[in-house]
């Protein structure tokens, strides 16, 4: 096994530590462990079916520590209606560009300190952390290999909130999965992500997808009543852990 085609060369660059992310649960094993310790990997990153009980207990046993419980919510476009009640007629949606970069890093630095697997983890720098976001959020605006579709939620020439999505296939057809969305503090019990939420159905039931999906921590309890309340269904968890070498 070639043990280099686990690395993660971004965080490994952002956090200066040789970093793997495995969440292959069939190669999670400690031979793998020490195989990547034997490499001079120092941090691994896994995210594994949160039901698998035994492997995450097999993890723990080997320094794993749970950082982070997603919840994914799936909605069947073509059997489902879009529940349009819940658009804020006062905003726009409309794709971001690369005037947004500003506002957008803005928005990310608001809503996701602290947040997160990275977050959790006290060995990593907290600053550092905040790059994740910040990054993943311009590279998904400005780069069509880290993402398909990104919204933005504006209002008078400001923007409150944005949304991005990836496509993916799944039996020759396509559907899309949530990347990341974010509501400015300002802007939050205002049906701002419902909007952004909505826009992205409707442009997905147009596309033809199958369905729509996305991932929530499992303690982010306002996005979690958005998703219920817009009719989507939660259909699996997985669980995140970091372990030190």
């Amino acid at each position: 096994m070639d043990i280099n085609q686990f690395e993660s060369y971004i965080d490994t660059k952002r956090f200066g530590i040789k970093t793997a992310k495995i969440n292959n649960i069939e190669i999670l094993t400690l031979d793998t462990l020490n195989l990547l310790k034997k490499n001079d990997f120092k941090f691994i990153i896994s995210r594994v079916p949160s039901q698998n009980i035994e492997l995450i207990n097999f993890l723990e046993d080997h320094g794993f520590r749970i950082k982070d419980i997603q919840l994914t919510y799936k909605f069947d476009l073509p059997n489902q209606e879009i529940k349009t009640n819940y658009l804020n007629q006062e905003i726009k949606v409309r794709e971001g560009n690369s005037m947004d970069i500003e506002q957008l890093t803005n928005i990310a630095i608001d809503c996701f300190w602290d947040y997160g697997h990275y977050f959790a983890d006290s060995k990593l720098n907290k600053l550092d952390c905040m790059e994740v976001y910040k990054d993943w959020t311009i590279n998904a605006l400005l780069n069509k290999n880290v993402n398909d579709k990104f919204f933005v939620a504006e209002f008078e020439n400001r923007l409150l909130g944005y949304l991005f999505l990836n496509l993916k296939r799944f039996e020759n057809k396509q559907y899309s999965f949530g990347g990341l969305g974010a509501v400015s503090s300002e802007s939050r019990g205002k049906n701002v992500f419902s909007s952004l939420v909505i826009k992205s159905l409707e442009w997905a039931k147009t596309e033809g997808h199958l369905w729509q999906e996305h991932n929530v921590l499992i303690n982010n309890y306002p996005v979690n009543k958005v998703f219920s309340k817009l009719g989507f269904s939660n259909y699996k968890s997985e669980t995140t852990l970091h372990v030190w070498l």
